[in-house]
Formats: structure tokens, C-alpha cells, sequence
């Protein structure tokens, strides 16, 4: 990693939040952005976050995290879990930075039975 600036996306979630006390503790130059402060679904905005911040390494915290509600709104979902996430991917690897993308056991329960999408 050339550049140590932390560029950390979700900060306000329960994991966001750990990562940005954790990130203060070890005097990390971070770039903390909330779900108010950035949509990380408006790839425009996303892209010009990233060429503001110039980060070494993206830690996305930023999640559609209700499985209930994921079920009620699978578009929105898939638009902040997966196609954020895919372009999120694509610009870090454009910038040279390095990402954090945490997943969860929810996506599928390990029983193809299961599998639905």
C-alpha cells in the first residue's frame, strides 16, 4: 500500500463505527463517510469521493444489512450490495487502493435448497 489514508465508507453502522474508534485509537489519516454523507449507490458521487480522498485503503461498511427488509426490497439491496460493491471494487482497483468488503452468512444459508437468487 503506497498511500496509509484510509478512506472508510459507512461509519455510521454498528461495524462502521468499530472500525472508525479503532481507526481514531491508531491516529490513521481516515476520511469517515456516513450513509448522510455519501449514497455509495450514485457511482458519480462514489468516484468523486475516492478522487477527493486518494486513499491507500477502503474499508466498506456500507451494507443493506435488514434481511427482512432485503427480502421486502431486494432492488435496493442488490443495487448497495452488489452493484456498489462491484463498482466500488472496480474503482479501487483503478486507483491502486486496496479494499475491505465485509459480506455476511445471510447471503446464503450453505443449502442449495435455500438458494433462491
Amino acid at each position: 500500500m503506497n498511500n496509509a489514508k484510509v478512506m472508510l465508507l459507512g461509519a455510521d453502522g454498528q461495524l462502521g463505527s468499530d472500525w472508525r474508534s479503532f481507526l481514531r485509537q491508531k491516529r490513521m489519516d481516515t476520511d469517515v463517510y456516513t450513509s448522510a454523507d455519501l449514497d455509495i449507490t450514485d457511482s458519480r458521487k462514489l468516484a468523486d469521493a475516492l478522487g477527493e480522498t486518494h486513499p491507500g485503503l477502503i474499508i466498506n461498511c456500507a451494507a443493506f444489512t435488514g434481511v427482512d427488509a432485503a427480502e421486502d426490497e431486494p432492488e435496493t439491496a442488490q443495487r448497495v450490495n452488489y452493484d456498489a460493491a462491484g463498482h466500488l471494487a472496480a474503482l479501487a482497483s483503478g486507483a491502486g487502493a486496496m479494499l475491505v468488503h465485509y459480506s455476511t452468512d445471510y447471503v446464503f444459508s450453505g443449502s442449495e435448497a435455500d438458494m433462491v437468487r
